[in-house]
């Protein structure tokens, strides 16, 4: 073959593979990049992007397994978001407080509930201030930190109530729960805090008036009961001394009547459902139905009742209600006021709301006194109002009055220049 001939045909037989080569090279290389260029676009968390190429089956089979992937992955970190956003919403709205600790008592996660009780702020937990931080750190609690302890030492649930002391005491009962892995050794602490406060108020609360009632109803049956034997073993032979016996057991009597009648008054009051039956009435009705039962009561003291009304008097409320809370407030106004002196009754309605302050000249009470007066049984002088035949249940049935007209009753009082009892009811009638 000539030389010549052989050298064309061999240039043009390697430009040819060149060609080819080069048309494969692009064919593979290109798709290639696109691949590579997906992936680096799926790493950003770009998941919605879909890789779209014309290649050969093999690498559209490749584009396809990774849009596959992709779309896999968004779906799951969707269905993720979403079960993790509700947890949070549970975990956030819990009134119990929730704190998560791990094997040394740091602080894995807690919810607002827990940081309000500890005296931190709901903005500290959003921004996970807690992280990283242990329990006495974050919480500043030892007992908490103690109890946390003992749970994973224990790897047992366990059941604590812990006294946080701020203005007034704070109780929380804590249950302790191990929390395990999946090849079951633990993992830490779940624990799960409940404010009791209402509850052990309640609890005082109830155990105080037991007492109370118990010593209130003691001392007439008492009385009675000895004055009664008296009569039966040994009769006095005299029958002015009889009749004085069977007075002071008469008038024991009575008074024990009047502590059961105002028990079942509170009762009545505290188990009503419902809203409070009102009706259109006039004030000054009310209020001088009050005057004649308290009236004689204050003239044997020489005490004057005087009322007064600014703006309307037509009202909506409960009449026989009010009337014994009206009736309690000046009843007590003339037995602790000065002989010679006035009780004030006044009434003020400004459309919104009726205030009916009753005003009395007494040795007033201490301030130490005016947050209590109005539990039941609580009495400032005990001996003194004993002795005028008060039940010390009358100022607690005028607060319930209050509350069930969704009112309130409060006092003012100065000592030694009176006090001014004010009961507050909202929207009478103009």
């Amino acid at each position: 073959m000539d030389p010549q001939l052989w050298i064309l045909t061999s240039v043009v037989l390697a430009a040819a593979l060149l060609v080819v080569t080069l048309y494969l090279v692009l064919r593979v290389f290109r798709p290639l990049r696109a691949i590579a260029e997906a992936a680096r676009r799926f790493s950003r968390g770009e998941l919605t992007y879909r890789l779209e190429l014309d290649a050969p089956p093999q690498l559209r089979a490749v584009a396809d397994a990774l849009n596959g992937m992709a779309r896999q992955v968004d779906e799951t970190i969707t269905r993720i978001s979403s079960q993790r956003n509700e947890v949070e919403a549970v975990f956030g709205s819990m009134v119990e407080g929730v704190v998560v600790v791990d094997r040394q008592r740091v602080i894995n996660s807690l919810n607002s509930a827990a940081a309000v009780l500890f005296g931190r702020t709901p903005a500290e937990v959003k921004r996970e201030a807690h992280r990283g931080k242990s329990v006495i750190e974050f919480l500043r609690n030892t007992d908490v930190d103690s109890f946390a302890g003992q749970v994973l030492e224990e790897q047992t649930a366990l059941e604590r109530t812990v006294t946080l002391y701020r203005k007034a005491p704070v109780y929380v009962q804590i249950h302790g729960t191990v929390l395990r892995d999946e090849q079951g050794e633990c993992a830490g602490a779940l624990l799960v805090l409940n404010d009791i406060t209402r509850l052990k108020r309640l609890e005082n609360m109830r155990r105080d008036f037991v007492a109370n009632v118990s010593h209130e109803l003691r001392t007439p049956i008492t009385s009675i009961m000895g004055f009664v034997e008296t009569l039966l073993e040994d009769d006095p032979g005299d029958e002015e001394t009889r009749q004085r016996f069977l007075g002071i057991a008469h008038g024991h009597a009575q008074r024990l009547n009047l502590i059961i009648e105002d028990l079942l008054s509170l009762s009545r009051l505290e188990s009503w459902e419902g809203e409070l039956p009102r009706e259109d009435c006039a004030l000054e009705q009310i209020v001088s139905r009050t005057i004649g039962s308290c009236e004689a009561a204050a003239q044997r003291r020489g005490i004057a009742i005087r009322d007064s009304y600014v703006g309307a008097t037509r009202v909506s409320v409960n009449e026989n209600l009010l009337e014994q809370a009206l009736v309690n407030l000046v009843n007590n106004a003339v037995k602790y006021s000065n002989q010679d002196s006035v009780v004030e009754i006044v009434c003020r309605n400004d459309g919104q709301e009726l205030q009916i302050s009753v005003r009395d000249q007494g040795p007033g009470i201490p301030p130490a006194d005016q947050l209590r007066v109005f539990e039941r049984f609580y009495r400032v002088d005990r001996a003194r109002s004993r002795a005028m035949g008060g039940t010390g249940l009358g100022l607690a049935i005028v607060k319930h009055i209050a509350l069930a007209h969704n009112g309130e009753v409060s006092v003012t009082s100065m000592e030694g220049q009176g006090s001014v009892f004010t009961l507050c009811i909202p929207s009478p009638l103009s």
